[in-house]
């Protein structure tokens, strides 16, 4: 499992986007990207997206599996919503809720990114005039991918994680939010780290191991980090291939046919493959594959369950 952490995205011809996507920050919808000159423009807001609030939204997750779009709101931490006294349900729903608006809203940013990549693909399949700003554009991406700068092949890198297999796994890397590493670092997937300054030292290791689990300001980094590890690391090769072949047979992303090839993200190898796709099952967590995010609504109501 390696692990860093940045998301330095650029929009091809949008200043505001660019600064924005150079931190990180996730997800401008989709449906506001407009064609110009093969490049892109889209006006959007960026402080909703730094508005990380203590208390949990309160939504159903049945209204989200009934076809209601989820919350645009991101919780600051794991350790103001969860806690140990909640009963097996109550944990995971609280642990889902918190969850799947920050899985939506960064396969939000990556399917813009790919929307802007089809877009450019096309424009240079036609021989029209690609902007230097594109290229540059471009270049970029490949650097933050660690890719050729070719569309064709930055395709199999820069696409979303199908919801069900994110929130699966981090409930197991995480003990459904109620591990040591997700209350002290936000650390939502087990990320490994050499850093010994910032990273949490796992309790069972040897003393002068240097393993520690990364860090990370916000949980949504968290999941920044764990999308980009899937779409670079080669030990997930597998992983982006079936996942290009599923796009190429024009079918829905399978979370648990692509549970599949994750058997290198852990020493379980078969059992943790099998534990991803028992969670997947006993929690229905394929209902939201298909949930999507609201627009411009952070959804914020203290809730008292």
């Amino acid at each position: 499992m390696t692990k860093k952490l940045s998301a330095s995205l650029c929009l091809v011809a949008c200043i505001g986007l660019m600064a924005a996507y150079t931190v990180g920050i996730p997800s401008r919808p989709a449906n506001k990207i407009t064609a110009r000159e093969c490049g892109a423009s889209g006006g959007y807001a960026d402080d909703i997206f730094d508005q990380h609030a203590a208390a949990l939204a309160d939504y159903l997750l049945a209204d989200v599996r009934g076809g209601e779009g989820a919350p645009r709101h991101f919780v600051a931490t794991f350790a103001t919503v969860t806690n140990n006294s909640q009963r097996v349900e109550e944990r995971k729903d609280t642990f889902l809720r918190a969850m799947l608006p920050m899985v939506l809203a960064v396969n939000d940013s990556l399917q813009l990114q790919r929307q802007l990549l089809v877009q450019l693909d096309k424009c240079m399949h036609d021989g029209a005039n690609v902007t230097p700003a594109a290229f540059d554009w471009l270049n970029e991406l490949a650097e933050h991918y660690n890719a050729e700068p070719l569309p064709e092949v930055l395709l199999r890198h820069v696409d979303i994680v199908p919801p069900a297999l994110v929130l699966a796994q981090a409930a197991i890397e995480s003990g459904w939010g109620q591990s040591r590493f997700v209350r002290e670092g936000n650390a939502l997937f087990g990320e490994r780290t050499t850093n010994l300054e910032s990273g949490i030292k796992p309790a069972k290791v040897r003393a002068n191991s240097l393993v520690r689990v990364a860090v990370f300001e916000r949980p949504i980094d968290s999941v920044i980090s764990y999308m980009r590890n899937l779409n670079t690391h080669p030990a997930y090769a597998e992983f982006r291939e079936q996942r290009a072949a599923m796009r190429a047979s024009g079918l829905p992303l399978d979370a648990v046919g692509l549970a599949g090839t994750l058997h290198r993200y852990s020493e379980r190898s078969a059992d943790y493959v099998r534990d991803i796709r028992m969670l997947i099952a006993t929690n229905s967590l394929t209902d939201f594959d298909t949930a999507w995010l609201r627009n411009g609504d952070d959804g914020y109501q203290p809730s008292d369950r």
